[in-house]
């Protein structure tokens, strides 16, 4: 509301008072004007219309409120954790008698430590031995060994099987390429397959002859002999009285033996008959595993062995004729028990800190259990297996001349 306007209601206000307030005296019937009374009215709203008339004080106006947003909930924080420290147990006391026996047997553990290494570096440090020997068995009228050179060629060996496999009515096979013979070369002789280069190298060879120089080339290779050698071993081994590995220390000693005596070209006979007569140590006489492979109890297992040296060096299964007479061959149950008397005598032992050792004992007996009352023992004498015009090893012979008379040849027929 403007000033002018103001003041134009107040002075209409105020004449409209003033006539009011007069009455009937608003005509000029009272020459002395309006009472006391209505003057203070008058003062009153003349009080009013200066209020009016004044300007007021000017408010600021009042601030919108402008909406605050909730505040972000608080991402809980995981306190910094405070390492646990480590209690550390004190160490039960041990029983002094418990503690002592562990001193000691870590005392002993050092000694047995301390006597395989002295052993190993003494075998270390010896010359080998020679091999013994074989014992002379001509007074037993055993025949004198007699060597002879081969005289057997290989072409003789082809005409030989060709007239076999020809009378028998089988046509032979064609002659193998050489990709096949390279592969069967290598197989049969060091126990590997040829490689690329080799297969290409004999592919390139010129000459007749170029078969019979690999052969040659391969038997001169040390891995003739530990091919050959693992395969007597496991020959051994998968057929032995004691199939505990960890008790028999000699089939490495026995395998090393037989690569070295193949490398060097041993007959095949001084390779048996060392193998069947064989004593002392493994670590010195690897011969001596064909004997450990049949420990039993502290002593060689007469029967076992029997039975293996016929099925390795002679290529027979006499087993059967332990318990009773053989029912689909010709071997007798007393000539299977005359043939295991020769391995009467023969001890063994199997060494934890030391190599294994074979020895003979001082005396020798074999006995066989009667056929009706097992409890009873029958003495046997050693026989001959096969040869029957021998004569009777006497029964007071020592194991040594037992198992060398159990390993040489008969008379030739």
């Amino acid at each position: 509301m403007n000033r002018n306007a103001v003041v134009s209601l107040a002075t209409g206000l105020g004449l409209i008072g003033l006539l009011c307030l007069w009455g009937p005296n608003a005509h000029g019937d009272d020459p002395k004007g309006p009472p006391a009374d209505t003057k203070s009215k008058l003062e009153v709203n003349r009080k009013a219309v200066d209020r009016l008339l004044t300007p007021a004080e000017t408010k600021p106006p009042a601030p919108v409120p402008v909406p605050i947003p909730p505040p972000a909930p608080a991402v809980a924080t995981k306190p910094a954790s405070t390492p646990t420290p480590k209690v550390v147990e004190k160490p039960k006391e041990q029983p002094k008698a418990k503690t002592a026996a562990k001193k000691k047997a870590l005392a002993k553990a050092l000694a047995k430590a301390d006597l395989a290494a002295k052993n190993k570096s003494e075998t270390e440090a010896k010359p080998k031995a020679e091999p013994p020997k074989p014992k002379d068995t001509t007074e037993y009228g055993r025949p004198a060994r007699t060597v002879r050179a081969p005289t057997l060629t290989s072409a003789a060996l082809d005409e030989k099987v060709t007239s076999l496999v020809t009378e028998a009515g089988i046509k032979p096979v064609e002659r193998t390429s050489d990709d096949e013979f390279i592969r069967r070369v290598y197989i049969d002789l060091i126990g590997t397959l040829p490689t690329p280069v080799q297969i290409g190298k004999f592919r390139s060879a010129g000459g007749p002859n170029k078969r019979e120089k690999l052969i040659d080339e391969l038997l001169a290779s040390p891995k003739f002999g530990e091919n050959w050698a693992a395969y007597w071993r496991d020959v051994i081994a998968t057929r032995a009285t004691n199939q505990n590995p960890g008790r028999l220390e000699g089939y490495k000693d026995l395998e090393n033996w037989l690569a070295e005596q193949f490398n060097k070209d041993r007959p095949w006979d001084e390779i048996a008959t060392r193998m069947i007569t064989a004593a002392g140590k493994s670590d010195d006489e690897g011969a001596v595993g064909m004997m450990l492979a049949h420990l039993d109890g502290g002593k060689v297992a007469e029967v076992e062995v029997a039975g293996e040296v016929a099925r390795v060096f002679l290529g027979l299964q006499i087993q059967c004729a332990q318990c009773h007479d053989h029912p689909s061959d010709q071997w007798k149950r007393d000539q299977f028990h005359g043939f295991a008397a020769f391995f009467a005598g023969v001890r063994a032992k199997a060494g934890a800190m030391q190599a294994a050792a074979v020895e003979n004992s001082p005396r020798a007996a074999y006995a066989m259990p009667d056929l009706k009352d097992p409890t009873k023992k029958v003495p046997v004498a050693p026989r001959f297996f096969l040869d029957t015009s021998a004569g009777t090893i006497p029964k007071d012979a020592p194991p040594e001349v037992r198992r060398a008379l159990a390993a040489s040849r008969g008379a030739e027929t």
